[in-house]
């Protein structure tokens, strides 16, 4: 059903297959969205989308919860969005970048020279966010750029606990990356000033052109 009575800003396009009406769906995934809406200020154009499919929706708002914000998570939230502001930009996924850098800039108050630092892996607070950026940068690019001295680093600056939720993080937002981009999803409106990001040549010398 296509979404005639949307809240929230509207997408300047529409995609292919047409937003749910959000007066149709259950109590238990209002609730979901209602929660999306309070911690994001709008529900994503992409979360719309993937109503059609309600119980697969609430498995992924379940994993996207568990994996960037669960109060028993060892690694803090901000880490994590910086993260998945570099693995979005590697799969480069126009979607995802925009909301990451979004999410970074709303949230945590960084300015666009701090997002371009990001992408560039310069500046990192420290020893364990460089290796932790170089890890998903790498991976970004494909599973045999990651080399068994990098995940040594890893492992040296990281508790095994620590690497599943940074390899968790990469795995979830790999999948968001290939399903909103696969899916052509529009980027709302309010955010299209930070689609520019996916653009930003981040090819470092040890990898070719």
């Amino acid at each position: 059903m296509t979404d005639v009575n949307a809240t929230g800003p509207e997408a300047e396009e529409q995609p292919f297959i047409p937003y749910v009406d959000r007066s149709a769906v259950s109590k238990d995934v209002e609730a979901m969205l209602t929660a999306t809406e309070e911690r994001m200020g709008f529900v994503p154009n992409s979360f719309r989308l993937y109503l059609h499919s309600p119980h697969i929706f609430k498995q992924v708002n379940r994993l996207n919860n568990t994996v960037m914000r669960h109060m028993a998570n060892v690694l803090p939230e901000d880490f994590k969005y910086r993260l998945a502001f570099i693995i979005s930009r590697g799969h480069k996924c126009r979607y995802c970048s925009a909301h990451a850098a979004d999410g970074i800039k709303r949230k945590w108050a960084l300015d666009d020279h701090r997002l371009d630092e990001i992408l560039h892996l310069e500046n990192p607070h420290d020893e364990r966010e460089e290796v932790a950026w170089e890890f998903v940068h790498a991976a970004s690019q494909g599973p045999e750029h990651v080399t068994d001295d990098l995940r040594r680093r890893l492992a040296e600056h990281f508790t095994p606990e620590e690497i599943i939720e940074i390899a968790c993080t990469l795995g979830f937002w790999a999948f968001f990356n290939r399903v909103h981009s696969s899916l052509g999803i529009p980027i709302e409106s309010h955010l299209s000033a930070e689609e520019h990001w996916v653009d930003t040549d981040v090819t470092r010398p040890d990898e070719g052109g």
